[in-house]
């Protein structure tokens, strides 16, 4: 009797266990791709003090301040890659507006940076190869050094799509429609 109760809670254990694996990789997967946001934060940040503007991955590695930071290439554009996730670099195209900035990554069919706006703005932004198999959360952080962060659990159907935003993030940005994904200020968070 004493047998089967013991296979009973092994039956019950083993698959939260097993779970239990699978949250701690996204979770690590996670906080590695923020690391390496804030990385380029920093080789950013020693990039515009000597060029007076901001530039794309592959700027920023053949001036050497991506050190350590593994870079792949994927459709005529450089990204930063972390287990599980993608770090793309967007600079701004667009003029500013009520919206904010249009930013775009760098690759085939992409607009040119703005020459006076890539030397005020840039935005940074980290997504799951797999989202919700490598991790849900997407990171955003731009010029200011304000961490933005979608869960991707508000829109299920539009985190899968994993699409780079295509205007600068200037606050937490509410649902106004189905299709639009929630960001949230990472600061603001803490505090609750």
């Amino acid at each position: 009797f004493s047998l089967i109760i013991v296979l009973a809670a092994l039956a019950l254990v083993l698959p939260l266990l097993k779970e239990r694996r699978i949250a701690v990789r996204k979770v690590t997967n996670e906080d590695l791709a923020l690391s390496a946001v804030f990385a380029i934060a920093a080789a950013q940040a020693r990039y515009h003090e000597r060029h007076g503007r901001y530039g794309w991955i592959g700027d920023l590695e053949r001036d050497g301040l991506l050190e350590g930071q593994p870079i792949e290439k994927e459709d005529g554009r450089r990204y930063v890659a972390t287990p599980g996730y993608r770090t793309d670099m967007l600079l701004p195209h667009g003029r500013e507006g009520a919206e904010g900035i249009a930013n775009a990554p760098r690759g085939p069919g992409q607009p040119p940076p703005h020459p006076d706006l890539v030397a005020r703005h840039m935005a940074i932004v980290a997504r799951p190869l797999e989202p919700g198999v490598s991790g849900w959360r997407m990171w955003y952080l731009d010029e200011r050094g304000d961490v933005y962060l979608n869960e991707g659990v508000v829109d299920v159907e539009s985190a899968l799509v994993n699409r780079l935003p295509t205007l600068q993030v200037l606050g937490a940005q509410h649902l106004a429609s189905g299709r639009r994904l929630l960001w949230q200020k990472l600061d603001e968070l803490s505090m609750r």
